[in-house]
């Protein structure tokens, strides 16, 4: 038979027991949501998190309307600067193409040419995103100290099994990209690669657009 005194102090190790499971329940369900969190993030190619800016992803109704294809099974590689990248593919909405990730290079299904099958005749348009401190595909493309492409005109550009050579590269201001028509023109066999070029401080204000012509057999 217990005495008076235990009887008392039975509910305060009840309560304190009770205290230590909520305890370890919420610190345990705290690192479950920042381990969703941070897988639900977006990463660039080496697995870091990437620091989004206004405008670096698409809204979820743009991302609905861009029927997004995230692997269309080919690669994207230019071998003078180590770039190799799956290539998924998008559609231009509302005239804004927004690459929805960071690790690969997307066709505009709705711009020219808008898959391999067509390239011959006419212009492939693909573009993909490149990060300030990380690893983006575009980054390869770009010499952020220098502010220029790290490409030249002659190397080349592979694009599943087309083979391109680069015939220009220039840079233009973001705001003015969409109404370069020299940029837009549909030509037979062109390859047009645009990506960001960044600075080492503040947001990206200009676009790299790489111009390309398909190596005929």
């Amino acid at each position: 038979m217990m005495s008076a005194s235990h009887r008392k102090v039975t509910p305060w190790l009840v309560l304190l027991l009770l205290i230590s499971v909520l305890v370890c329940a919420t610190g345990a369900y705290l690192l479950w949501s920042q381990m969703r969190l941070d897988d639900a993030q977006p990463k660039d190619l080496q697995g870091n998190i990437v620091a989004l800016e206004d405008g670096d992803l698409p809204t979820g109704n743009e991302l609905k309307q861009m029927n997004v294809v995230s692997d269309t099974g080919i690669h994207l590689t230019v071998p003078s600067v180590g770039l190799d990248v799956p290539v998924g593919s998008l559609s231009e909405v509302n005239g804004q193409i927004t690459p929805p990730g960071f690790t690969s290079a997307y066709i505009v299904r709705n711009r020219g040419a808008g898959n391999l099958q067509e390239a011959s005749k006419h212009t492939l348009f693909v573009v993909t995103h490149s990060v300030n401190h990380g690893q983006a595909p575009g980054n390869y493309l770009i010499n952020v100290a220098d502010g220029r492409p790290t490409v030249a005109v002659g190397e080349q550009i592979h694009l599943g099994t087309l083979k391109y050579q680069i015939s220009g590269t220039t840079t233009i201001l973001k705001s003015e990209l969409g109404g370069t028509s020299s940029v837009w023109e549909d030509s037979p066999g062109r390859l047009v690669l645009i990506t960001c070029l960044q600075r080492e401080h503040g947001k990206s204000l200009k676009n790299v657009v790489i111009t390309a012509e398909i190596d005929t057999p």
